[in-house]
C-alpha cells in the first residue's frame, strides 16, 4: 500500500526496525537471505560484529593503568566505558534472546486482529498512527545517533595540536593532530606515530560506527514495540466500547439470514420456573405491526437468562417469540465476544511479560548506569571549552542517552495507561442492559485491568515518567558534587 495515500497495515509494524537491526548485526531472524552464501556471510559479519565489539571493551578500562591523567580525561574514559557496559548489555540481549525476540516479533503481527477479522476503518486508523509513531521515533532516534557516531570521529580532526611533553606516554591524544576519537591502552603500542595512528584510527572508525548502529538500531525497536503494545490495548479499549453495537449487527445477520416469511402471531408458552413480563416494543407512539402484545418480550429483563448458558426453556422453538429470538442472538453474540476481549486481553498481558523477560535486565542495566553516565556527561559540558566537534560530541551523546531514557519511561508510561483505560472501557460499555453470566464476564476484566501491564527495569520497577525524573533529579545531584569536588582540587 502506499504510504501517503492509504492507511499501513500491521504487517509493516516493524519493518524499518527490522532493516535497522539486520545492517546492526542483530537481526534476530535466520533467514537474512534466500541465498545459503548470504545467509552464511552475515553470520560471520555477526561473529565480527560481536568479537570486535568485545575485544575494544576489555582493552579499555586499561587506560586507567596510566598513573599520570588529569580528573577530566579520567572522567572522559569513565564515560566512554560506561557506554560500552550499556552497549554490551543491547548486544548480548539482542544474542542470548534471539529466539524469544523472534516470537515477540510474530505474535506482534497476530495481536493487532481481535476476534481474528479484518480491522474496521477506526481500528485501522488507530494502527496507522501507532506505526507511524513508531517510524517516526526509529528514525529520528537513529538519526540522532548517526551523528553523534559521525561527530565522535570526526572531531579530532578539529581538535588543536598538544605539547608532547605534557602528556603521559599512554596518552594517545599527544602529539600534533594525534588525537583519537576516545581513548584505548594497548601493551608497547604507541598510536602517536605513523602508521600506528592510522591503524588504530581505522579501527576505531569501524567499531565506533558498528557500535553506533546497533545501538540506534537495538533502543529504537524497544521503543516501538512499547508504542505498538500500547496501540493493541487501544484496539483492546474500542473493541470494549462497540460491544452492544458488533454484537448486534452480527446477531441481526444472523437473524435476517436464518428469516422466512412474515412474523406469526402467537401466544408464549412457558413453564412454571420460566416467567417472563412481556409488553410491546414502540416505535414513538405506534406499536409494531408485526406481532401482537402477547408476544413482544421486555427486552431488558436480566431473569430471563440462566448465566451464559442462555436457556429459555421454550416447549416449541417455532413459539418463541421473534422478539425474544433476536434477544436471545443478541446476547449470546455479545457473550461470545466479550469472551474473546478477554482472552485477547490475557494474550496482551502474556505479551507484556514476554517482553519483560527479554528486556527487563538490559532495562536494569540501562537506569543502573544512567545517573552516573549523564553525571559523567554534564561534568564534560562544564569543563569541556566550548568550541569545535568535542564539546558537540558530548552534548549529543548527553542528548542520546537522555532522549533514550525519555523514550523508554513515556512509552513505558503509555503501556501502563492504555492498559488501565481497559477497565474504564469495560465498565462503559452499557452492561446494565445485558444478562447476569455477561455482567460477570465484564467484572473479570475490570478487576484484571485494575492492576495494569507495566514494562519493567529489573529492581528499578516499572518504566514510567516518576521513575525518569528520579534518574533526571540523581544525575544533577551527583554532577552538581562532581563539579564542586573540581573546583575545591583546583582551589
Amino acid at each position: 500500500m502506499k504510504e501517503a495515500g492509504k492507511l499501513l497495515e500491521p504487517k509493516h509494524c516493524v519493518d524499518v526496525n527490522l532493516v535497522l537491526l539486520k545492517w546492526g548485526a542483530v537481526y534476530p531472524f535466520d533467514d537474512f537471505s534466500s541465498s545459503a552464501w548470504a545467509n552464511i556471510l552475515y553470520k560471520c559479519y555477526k561473529i565480527f560484529n560481536v568479537t570486535l565489539f568485545l575485544f575494544v571493551s576489555v582493552l579499555m578500562p586499561g587506560y586507567f593503568l596510566d598513573k599520570d591523567y588529569s580528573l577530566e580525561e579520567a572522567i572522559e574514559v569513565a564515560s566512554i566505558v560506561l557506554t560500552q557496559v550499556r552497549s554490551g548489555m543491547k548486544l548480548m540481549t539482542f544474542v542470548l534472546y534471539r529466539k524469544e525476540i523472534q516470537n515477540l516479533i510474530k505474535a506482534l503481527y497476530k495481536n493487532f486482529y481481535l476476534r481474528g477479522k479484518e480491522l474496521d476503518a477506526r481500528e485501522s486508523r488507530i494502527v496507522h498512527e501507532a506505526i507511524k509513531n513508531g517510524r517516526t521515533v526509529s528514525i529520528g532516534y537513529f538519526t540522532l545517533v548517526f551523528i553523534t557516531v559521525v561527530s565522535m570521529l570526526l572531531h579530532p580532526l578539529t581538535s588543536t595540536s598538544t605539547d608532547m611533553n605534557e602528556e603521559g606516554t599512554l596518552n594517545h591524544t599527544a602529539g600534533p593532530h594525534r588525537i583519537l576519537p576516545f581513548k584505548l591502552w594497548f601493551p608497547k603500542w604507541d598510536a602517536t606515530n605513523s602508521p600506528k595512528y592510522e591503524i588504530e584510527y581505522v579501527g576505531q572508525i569501524m567499531i565506533t560506527t558498528l557500535e553506533g548502529w546497533f545501538v540506534g538500531s537495538t533502543d529504537a525497536f524497544s521503543a516501538t514495540v512499547m508504542i505498538l503494545v500500547g496501540c493493541q490495548f487501544d484496539l483492546l479499549c474500542n473493541s470494549l466500547k462497540n460491544i452492544n453495537k458488533d454484537a448486534c449487527l452480527k446477531s441481526g445477520t444472523e437473524a435476517h439470514e436464518n428469516r422466512s416469511g412474515s412474523y406469526s402471531k402467537r401466544t408464549v408458552i412457558l413453564d412454571k420456573s420460566s416467567t417472563f413480563r412481556v409488553k410491546a416494543e414502540r416505535t414513538g407512539n405506534k406499536s409494531r405491526n408485526n406481532m401482537s402484545d402477547s408476544v413482544c418480550l421486555n427486552k431488558w429483563d436480566e431473569n430471563t437468562f440462566h448465566d451464559t448458558d442462555m436457556d429459555f426453556d421454550w416447549k416449541e422453538d417455532n413459539q418463541r417469540p421473534p422478539t425474544a429470538k433476536f434477544y436471545e442472538q443478541t446476547e449470546r453474540a455479545a457473550i461470545t465476544y466479550i469472551k474473546e476481549c478477554i482472552r485477547y486481553h490475557q494474550s496482551l498481558l502474556t505479551y507484556v511479560a514476554d517482553v519483560n523477560k527479554c528486556f527487563s535486565t538490559m532495562f536494569f542495566i540501562l537506569f543502573l548506569t544512567a545517573s552516573l553516565l549523564l553525571c559523567l556527561l554534564g561534568f564534560q559540558v562544564i569543563v569541556v571549552p566550548p568550541k569545535g566537534l568535542k564539546f558537540a560530541r558530548v552534548v549529543l551523546h548527553s542528548l542520546c542517552t537522555v532522549f533514550e531514557l525519555a523514550f523508554f519511561c513515556w512509552f513505558g508510561s503509555e503501556v501502563m495507561q492504555k492498559s488501565e483505560n481497559v477497565y474504564q472501557a469495560a465498565y462503559g460499555c452499557e452492561w446494565q442492559n445485558h444478562s447476569t453470566g455477561l455482567k460477570r464476564l465484564i467484572c473479570m476484566i475490570i478487576m484484571r485491568a485494575q492492576h495494569p501491564a507495566a514494562v519493567q527495569a529489573g529492581f528499578f520497577g516499572d518504566l514510567c515518567l516518576p521513575t525518569y525524573s528520579s534518574l533526571m533529579t540523581n544525575a544533577y545531584s551527583y554532577m552538581a558534587l562532581l563539579r564542586k569536588l573540581n573546583e575545591g582540587d583546583d582551589a
